[in-house]
């Protein structure tokens, strides 16, 4: 490793370029820039998230809970809800 790049998580997002070199971003509202590759950012959230409907159709997204408690619907079935906690993750493909 040549150098550190410290990295403020809330103001930039990670691109992870095909050949693994990873540059920060800065965040933009709306959807992430394209790249030959693949965006990592993290939030924070303190309310409900209106996703309403949104989709991934070229990529998944991953959520890690690091503290308090999130409860999730959607998938195939609306009515089910996905509980996670503190250490929990789930995939939304």
């Amino acid at each position: 490793m040549s150098k550190i790049v410290p990295v403020d998580v809330p103001r930039f997002a990670l691109d992870v370029h095909r050949g693994l070199s990873v540059f920060p971003r800065a965040r933009t509202p709306g959807p992430p820039v394209r790249m030959d590759g693949m965006t990592i950012g993290f939030v924070s959230v303190t309310g409900d998230a209106p996703h309403d409907g949104e989709v991934h159709p070229d990529g998944d997204e991953i959520l890690h809970v690091i503290s308090c408690e999130l409860r999730g619907t959607g998938g195939s079935d609306r009515e089910v809800p996905v509980d996670l906690g503190p250490g929990d993750a789930c995939i939304i493909g």
